[in-house]
């Protein structure tokens, strides 16, 4: 039931801020040999401090300061601590809803011929504890991605547009 629930929410939050207007990224951060004992630990302080990262930038895009943006609503995230199926090793999955993008961040299809990347290397730089895989999330081609001139993404193998989204899609209801 918890976990219908969070779906739920999850499905909610997103139809939310699409209608909004606002960017969505799924990221899914791994942890390095050297850093796995301190970023699970309960007393653990990376994943609030990748946290304080994201919501600086994002502040700084919706409002031009950090000070400017405080109480004020710019970030928002889904994270789930995942087991690996492979090797059982946890990772943590990430969905940030953001109000604007930061100065800096490009479609990660700029320039290329074939637009068949999703990882934004932009929201690389937030986590220092391992390796960091940030794919925008893609709603519709009117979606906030897209009116910043985004382009429509092809599926590697098939050369085929990737077929739209839906809330409960993105927050795997469905």
């Amino acid at each position: 039931d918890r976990a219908r629930c969070h779906e739920f929410n999850l499905a909610c939050e997103v139809a939310y801020r699409y209608a909004q207007g606002w960017f969505m990224l799924f990221d899914t951060l791994t942890v390095s040999d050297r850093h796995y004992e301190e970023v699970f630990h309960e007393d653990g302080t990376a994943f609030r401090s990748y946290i304080d990262a994201c919501n600086r930038h994002f502040a700084r895009a919706a409002y031009g300061s950090v000070r400017k943006a405080k109480g004020r609503d710019y970030h928002s995230y889904f994270a789930v601590v995942e087991e690996g199926g492979l090797n059982g090793r946890l990772h943590i999955h990430v969905l940030h809803f953001f109000k604007a993008l930061p100065q800096g961040c490009v479609d990660p299809n700029y320039g290329r011929r074939s637009p068949d990347y999703w990882e934004v290397a932009f929201f690389k730089q937030f986590w220092f504890k391992g390796f960091s895989s940030p794919k925008f999330v893609r709603v519709s081609p009117l979606d906030a991605w897209g009116r910043a001139g985004c382009r429509w993404p092809l599926d590697r193998k098939t050369r085929a547009p990737f077929k739209t989204g839906s809330a409960q899609r993105v927050a795997g209801v469905s």
